[in-house]
């Protein structure tokens, strides 16, 4: 048998404006079961890079410093090398 061939995901993480966000974390878990964890937080134009994922499906959320939060579930095939986009927004507030 081989070696498993791993994936790597390049992502940015944005506001609902497009701005890029510095120092976000961006949590990604391997679902259902939320068996691997990796977190990592963006550089200054909101950019991350994650290596050595295994083929699968994936859940990723991104926390900005200012509480903004976004989502993403995608899945992750063989020698896959992925960009993503998550946007970030603010949780709607009860005002009454």
């Amino acid at each position: 048998m081989g070696n498993s061939v791993t994936a790597v995901l390049k992502g940015k993480v944005v506001d609902k404006n497009h701005n890029p966000m510095m120092g976000a974390a961006v949590i990604i878990t391997k679902s259902p079961a939320g068996v691997r964890e990796i977190a990592v937080l963006t550089d200054q134009k909101g950019d991350f890079i994650l290596f050595d994922l295994l083929p699968g499906s994936y859940e990723l959320t991104a926390n900005t410093m200012e509480g903004a939060m976004g989502y993403l579930a995608l899945n992750i095939v063989e020698d896959d090398v992925r960009y993503v986009k998550i946007v970030t927004r603010f949780a709607a507030h009860d005002d009454r």
